[in-house]
């Protein structure tokens, strides 16, 4: 990509990483909530697991992004924790909301998996693009 394209992207996600980061949430809670049986993933075979861990990387990227914005970048930890507990807690409502789901350990484990590859990955996306962005 060349400069241009990395300062816009970067800029787009920094003036909007509060609602990309609601998106990202609200958009992984709608996804584990409805009905699986209407979802047709038949063209490739992935395993489910590595859809939740890159869709909790992308999460967590989301919100690092709006902690980055704000100042706050040592609260990653709580952010952290809050996400953990938002995974288990849509796991949870699998098995009492949906008839199509069922609540799978393996599934927050999954996750939380993300969720740690979106923490150790961030700074470097991020450091990337700013260093790209410099030069």
């Amino acid at each position: 990509m060349n400069y241009w394209m990395l300062k816009r992207i970067l800029n787009f996600w920094l003036v909007n990483a509060f609602w990309i980061a609601i998106s990202f949430t609200i958009f992984i809670l709608m996804m584990s909530l409805i009905n699986s049986n209407s979802i047709q993933i038949q063209s490739f075979q992935i395993s489910d697991k590595i859809l939740h861990a890159s869709a909790y990387m992308l999460m967590m990227w989301a919100w690092m992004m709006l902690l980055k914005k704000l100042g706050m970048s040592r609260s990653v930890l709580i952010l952290l924790i809050a996400l953990t507990m938002f995974g288990i807690i849509v796991e949870g409502l699998q098995a009492y909301l949906t008839e199509s789901r069922t609540a799978d350990w393996k599934d927050a484990l999954a996750n939380f998996i993300g969720l740690i590859i979106g923490v150790t990955t961030f700074n470097q996306l991020f450091f990337r693009l700013i260093y790209q962005e410099k030069r």
